[in-house]
């Protein structure tokens, strides 16, 4: 399928992005939200963009005005996706708007126009229950920030049909991403890897096993993470992360329930970089610092063991492949390698007796995968 017009439904952060990254590919966009300002504010950091892009010679002023020119804008959602061959809708992460939003488009987009959702955690199959053919909801993951982030998990839910799959897919090649596949799956691919890796952390600080700094430093200095868990943390919103947290726990049980510290910290509306306080405090405008030589030592597998457990549970559910499951960590989470690479690097045998002796502290939400066994074993 040829996608020559592309309809952004939400025109925030990721929103603007995701235009952004489209536009610059070729396509035609228009950028919907359900207030004039709204609009305004996306499009005036898709301008900044450009700008930045002219400074930094990636473009000339005559190549940035025509990626501007690429753009329009509407508060009228029936209207603007008349005429799309893809629409992404990248709204608030609630079901119940989600299923607004994909009633409007399934009254109003093109029978044949592909009708994606840039969610991180909820069901595809569930917001596809109100499109006349579900075959053509499909999700479309990016990360923040968008231009940065090369991984897009593509989603396919229980209608979702073969073609729509391998046309998002190409499309995605083509705006310079890497598709990665998945199976409709609570938290799909990344989020179902980091988020349970952060809430350990989360726990294991309240089980008194390590400080957050402590943690951290041996997480960043010492295994190469990008961040360790709680700046991440912060970084990400802490409130963002609770929800999809809460999204885990709905769909898997009591076993992904977010960590008090978690649940205290969103209550109080501290919720990380944006607002000043999180796990840190950064109200002086500084980050913490991380110290590879921190003193002391925290077992990373205490929060890697359960994360490489999450991964051999996505094999024997059928989610992803190996590879692939590896690839959208690196990508999407910037790990520095895979769980299944790192689960090699450890050893198979550690990391099961690792599982071991937490489930016999912790009860069941330790037990360890049938996949993780096998390998161990054999």
């Amino acid at each position: 399928m040829e996608i020559n017009k592309v309809c952004i439904i939400g025109a925030g952060l990721m929103g603007s992005g995701i235009a952004y990254v489209i536009a610059n590919a070729g396509p035609q966009v228009i950028l919907v939200d359900i207030k004039e300002e709204y609009v305004k504010a996306g499009m005036n950091r898709i301008k900044g963009d450009v700008k930045e892009g002219i400074s930094r010679g990636k473009m000339s002023p005559a190549e940035g005005m025509k990626l501007v020119g690429k753009f329009s804008t509407s508060i009228d959602l029936a209207e603007a996706c008349k005429d799309a061959d893809l629409v992404i809708e990248a709204v608030y992460e609630s079901m119940d708007v989600k299923k607004q939003v994909f009633t409007t488009l399934s009254e109003n987009a093109k029978n044949d126009a592909i009708l994606a959702t840039n969610t991180s955690t909820l069901s595809i199959g569930k917001i596809s229950e109100v499109v006349n053919n579900p075959g053509r909801v499909i999700g479309m993951h990016f990360f923040s920030p968008v231009s940065a982030m090369k991984l897009v998990e593509v989603i396919s839910g229980t209608n979702t049909s073969a073609d729509v799959k391998e046309s998002l897919m190409e499309f995605s090649k083509k705006i310079g991403k890497v598709p990665i596949a998945a199976k409709d799956s609570p938290g799909f691919l990344v989020n179902r890897l980091l988020l349970p890796m952060l809430n350990e952390a989360m726990k294991a600080n309240i089980g008194g096993e390590g400080s957050m700094q402590q943690i951290d430093d041996v997480a960043a200095g010492k295994h190469n993470f990008p961040a360790g868990p709680f700046l991440l943390s912060d970084n990400v919103g802490l409130d963002v992360a609770y929800h999809a947290m809460k999204t885990l726990e709905d769909a898997f049980g009591e076993c992904y329930k977010p960590a008090a510290t978690l649940t205290k910290l969103v209550e109080d509306g501290n919720l990380g970089m944006k607002t000043g306080k999180g796990f840190f405090n950064y109200a002086d405008g500084g980050e913490p610092i991380v110290d590879p030589d921190v003193e002391g030592e925290f077992n990373i597998l205490r929060i890697l063991a359960p994360m490489f457990n999450e991964a051999f549970r996505l094999i024997d559910e059928e989610v992803a492949a190996e590879d692939d499951i590896d690839n959208a960590a690196m990508l999407g989470a910037r790990f520095p390698k895979g769980p299944f690479a790192l689960t090699k690097e450890f050893g198979a045998g550690l990391i099961l007796q690792t599982m071991r002796d937490l489930e016999s502290k912790h009860g069941k939400c330790y037990t360890p995968s049938p996949s993780l066994i096998k390998l161990a074993e054999n």
